[in-house]
Formats: structure tokens, sequence, C-alpha cells
């Protein structure tokens, strides 16, 4: 049985993406300062979020007031080296609304390029990211824990 394995990365669209401070900082563990001790904030999340989706704010008129991300939308964000390739994967939980976040979705920085590598459903509502990442085997690596609800 031959199975067949596509990834499918997707990446901005918008012509002048990448402009907003999380596009533009360098996502490896050694890079000083790191994107850990930048210390980014949810309006900066959000605005990574939007540049991704090619959403250029500077350029959104007072009509497109609900188009953006907004600040209150993300959940939780961290960065972990997942796959220990000196290169931060970010985790971000977010919601179309603020009722619940959903989530995680997963980015990469690979070869200077932001992509999303992937979006995980099944998310209890409003769940931190740190109660779903742990190191179960000791290695130092966490591993991603997805709960799931049973149901009879």
């Amino acid at each position: 049985m031959t199975s067949i394995f596509i990834w499918v990365i997707s990446t901005a669209l918008a012509a002048d993406a990448w402009k907003d401070p999380i596009s533009t900082a360098d996502w490896r563990v050694k890079a000083k300062p790191s994107v850990i001790e930048r210390g980014f904030d949810n309006d900066a999340m959000a605005r990574f979020l939007d540049n991704f989706m090619g959403v250029d704010r500077d350029k959104l008129g007072p009509e497109d007031d609900d188009l953006p991300t907004k600040p209150g939308q993300i959940g939780d964000f961290k960065w972990f080296d997942i796959d220990k390739d000196g290169v931060y994967e970010l985790f971000v939980t977010s919601s179309e609304s603020r009722a619940f976040y959903g989530g995680p979705s997963i980015y990469k920085s690979v070869n200077g390029k932001k992509v999303l590598l992937q979006s995980i459903g099944g998310w209890p509502p409003n769940q931190s990211i740190d109660r779903a990442l742990e190191d179960l085997d000791g290695n130092g690596t966490p591993e991603l824990i997805i709960h799931q609800i049973l149901s009879r």
C-alpha cells in the first residue's frame, strides 16, 4: 500500500506583508534578543495574524473597522522549539469572537518565511497552551497533548 503525504503550507499573499514586529523578528533560539525575550503582547500577535491573512491595517479605512484581529481575540501564545532544530515554533490560540479560544495554530519560520504548519481542532474551550504541552518522556522536548472528549 502506498501512502502519499501532502504538506500544505500557507504563506501570506499580501505584497506588503511581514512588516509587523513578530514577522520581522528572528525566530532562531540563539537570536539576541530571542522572540521570548522580546515579550510580544496580544496586540503584536493580532498584527501578526492580520499580516499572515493579508490584512494591512495601515490601508484600512473606517468602514473596515471590524476586519482586523483585535488583541482580545488572542487567547494564549507560546514559543517552543518542539522539533529541536534551533528555530522556535509559535503556538497561538485565538477566536473569531471573544467567547471561546480555539486552536492552537502552529507557525514556523522556514528559510525566513513565516508559515502555518497546522491548526489543531478539537481544542477544549479556553484551554491554555501550557496545559497542552508537557515533557512526558523527560527528554527536554514538550509533547502536545490533545484531550478528547469521549461520549457514548
